[in-house]
């Protein structure tokens, strides 16, 4: 049975007209009549006593009626939550981030939100071009680094210090480099941009790599052909295989969310949005 006919039924009760009713609910009166009487029709009891004076329920329709109040709380109910389904993907915030972050940074910060909010879900998705999909909504937010925020707003929770990465048996001493000693050594360049920022001359011996993914970096570097800079992030499981050494000056990167706050709109997305900010370095 139609919701709206069993609504019928409340808004007669409730002004004890039919006429009444009719009228607040946009119907003509012998349309909403015929609502009624099709109500009483098919659950094969009369529900209304009608009169000059109005209308009045009949004994069955007294015993009804608690039933009919339920129906319609119920079915409004479950539109509500669909309602809510769709607007907040099932209370379940998206996050895309690369591989390094979603193993080193991410499971400890979810795990501390999920701990607070556990009505919410969160989703990671792993790929180095997930940030574009930021403007269509596939994502929610992006953990990231600021250098590739653009124009999105961004929330800084972790410093990550870059690293020279040398093969284990470098001839190089010490546990720090400084920038003019990493001159004398052959080297191998990412499009990260650290080394354009970092360096003022040419590198020697320069491999080039028209890419930033560190796993191929590092498997370059473990076979000798050079030295690399690395997020520290990035070798997390992997250093005892290289020789590591920090940075005289250091540089740094910063981790973070990356977000529009125009499209934040899912109830999820808001509260880990304010949940980390309250991380925020």
């Amino acid at each position: 049975m139609e919701t709206i006919k069993l609504k019928a039924i409340l808004k007669s009760v409730e002004l004890g007209s039919l006429k009444k009713a009719a009228e607040a609910m946009g119907y003509t009166p012998s349309a909403f009549s015929h609502t009624v009487t099709a109500v009483e029709t098919e659950l094969g009891v009369k529900i209304f006593n009608r009169g000059f004076n109005g209308i009045t329920l009949t004994e069955e329709g007294k015993i009804l009626l608690p039933a009919i109040k339920d129906a319609v709380r119920g079915v409004d109910k479950l539109y509500s939550m669909a309602a809510n389904l769709e607007k907040t993907g099932g209370n379940i915030v998206k996050i895309g981030t690369f591989n390094s972050i979603a193993k080193n940074i991410l499971p400890e910060i979810v795990a501390a939100f999920k701990i607070r909010y556990p009505e919410y879900g969160v989703n990671i998705l792993v790929g180095d071009d997930l940030l574009n999909d930021l403007s269509t909504e596939k994502i929610d937010l992006f953990f990231g680094e600021e250098a590739i925020k653009g124009s999105y707003e961004f929330i800084p929770i972790k410093p990550d210090p870059y690293v020279a990465v040398f093969p284990k048996n470098a001839n190089v001493k010490g546990r720090t480099i400084k920038k003019g000693s990493l001159y004398e050594y052959p080297s191998i360049i990412t499009t990260d941009g650290v080394y354009a920022t970092y360096f003022d001359k040419p590198l020697k011996n320069g491999t080039v790599i028209t890419s930033d993914d560190y796993t191929s970096v590092l498997s370059m570097v473990e076979k000798g052909v050079g030295y690399a800079l690395i997020p520290q992030i990035s070798l997390s499981g992997k250093s005892k295989r290289f020789l590591t050494l920090k940075l005289d000056p250091p540089v740094m990167r910063t981790l973070g969310v990356i977000y529009d706050k125009r499209a934040v709109k899912k109830a999820a997305a808001e509260k880990f949005v304010a949940f980390v900010k309250k991380l925020s370095v």
